[in-house]
């Protein structure tokens, strides 16, 4: 109690033999707020150049603004509308000489070297630059939003202006190598030109990224770079950000489920050629599986016909997928055409055993003539049965009688090459 009473009696000798408004109230009414000399629609370097009694006073120099930028939140990055929102504390530095007053170092009633703070709304009281975000995108009612906000004046007429705000912006997004991409964003700010009252010459940007924890689960801002330039007779500012997609979810959830049902479709090979079921359901639920990969990685993208990794990534264990499915067809066709031609072989044989023969006695003992004798048959006996029966096996029977193309031999190809050639593609389609 002692001390807080001493230090209010220090507060007030201090004071006591100041001059002017005491309370940020008092000083808001004198500067701008009651002073019928204050023009809020003149800004600062015309309202000197006027006072100066010029002869050009609309040939002052532009006014300094410094905008800063304090990125509090990446709060979403939406890659189907190709849009991030951001929660940011906007800051507008410049100077104007009409807003000065004396501290308490030449007899007014203020600390010096401190600004004195005002509410938002004795903004709309003074000069402030226009700003205008030309990036900026409205989706929904709070992609644009002033949260509140501060104003600080200092004593030599420096004014600054804290507005913090959530706002959507667009932007210009890359896919290829999704999901291990990085995003190069930019936020445009000019002000709006009307008349002469807005004429703003933007200095270097200052732009702060957030700490680690205020980006989303999937995004992060990596790097934001601020810098200025003229064009189209006005001054431009530009902020670009980098942001950088979190791969981690996309891996564990789509990449990597996805290899695995492709190493279950190459692991049929193994199965036996009569497990008719087991075969199939291995290779057509995989096949299926991965199809709903790909049907939520386009979900979360815009209709984008260039190239996209991930999608490819999908892309190819469907086919290869597919593949599967498509050579046990093969293999059960060769399978069956096998059965045909054994039969067809049987056949010739059990003919040829008919036409063997024929025993003559003779004075001196036996003789046998043989009109087929036994043996392979011949590549013509067995063209002709077989075309009868397969026009298929007909085209695979090689010059001595044999099929070249067993059942067995495409599951004996696709063991040694099936993930080989995946991990291949794999490679090869990564935008390098």
């Amino acid at each position: 109690m002692r001390q807080t009473v001493y230090i209010n009696l220090l507060s007030l000798a201090a004071v006591a033999g100041c001059a002017g408004p005491r309370t940020p109230g008092e000083l808001r009414s004198q500067l701008f707020a009651d002073n019928p000399q204050y023009e809020r629609d003149t800004r600062p370097n015309l309202a000197v150049a006027a006072a100066a009694d010029v002869d050009l006073p609309w040939e002052a120099a532009p006014d300094e603004v410094e905008i800063g930028m304090w990125i509090t939140m990446l709060s979403d990055v939406s890659a189907k509308t190709s849009t991030f929102t951001l929660e940011s504390t906007t800051i507008a530095s410049w100077k104007d000489a009409r807003l000065r007053f004396n501290t308490s170092d030449a007899g007014g009633c203020h600390r010096p070297g401190r600004p004195v703070e005002f509410e938002l709304g004795a903004a709309a009281e003074i000069w402030t630059p226009d700003l205008f975000f030309n990036t900026m995108v409205l989706i929904g009612p709070k992609d644009d939003s002033t949260k509140g906000g501060t104003l600080m004046i200092w004593d030599d007429g420096k004014v600054e202006l804290h507005l913090n705000k959530r706002q959507t912006f667009s932007c210009n997004f890359n896919f290829q190598k999704a999901p291990f991409d990085e995003q190069y964003c930019t936020i445009h700010i000019n002000v709006y030109h009307e008349g002469k009252s807005d004429q703003i010459q933007f200095t270097s940007g200052v732009a702060v990224p957030p700490w680690e924890d205020k980006g989303t689960p999937s995004w992060t801002i990596v790097d934001i770079v601020g810098y200025n330039k003229t064009f189209f007779g006005g001054s431009n500012l530009f902020f670009d950000l980098t942001i950088r997609r979190e791969s981690g979810y996309y891996i564990w959830t789509v990449l990597v489920p996805a290899n695995l049902f492709v190493v279950v479709s190459w692991a049929s090979f193994f199965i036996s050629r009569a497990a008719v079921p087991a075969r199939v359901g291995m290779t057509v639920s995989s096949l299926l599986i991965i199809s709903n990969f790909h049907n939520m990685v386009l979900q979360q993208l815009p209709q984008y016909s260039g190239f996209v990794y991930m999608v490819w990534w999908v892309r190819v264990s469907l086919f290869f997928c597919m593949y599967a499915v498509l050579e046990f067809a093969a293999v059960n066709l060769l399978t069956r055409n096998e059965a045909r031609f054994d039969r067809a072989i049987a056949e010739i044989a059990k003919e040829r055993e008919s036409r063997t023969a024929a025993v003559e006695p003779t004075t001196g003992g036996i003789s046998v003539t043989v009109k087929d004798a036994p043996g392979r048959p011949s590549q013509a006996e067995i063209q002709t049965k077989v075309a009868k029966v397969s026009k298929l096996s007909n085209m695979l029977v090689n010059k001595h009688g044999k099929l070249c193309v067993r059942d067995q031999h495409p599951d004996i190809v696709s063991r040694w090459l099936f993930l080989p050639m995946y991990m291949l593609i794999l490679i090869v389609i990564y935008p390098w």
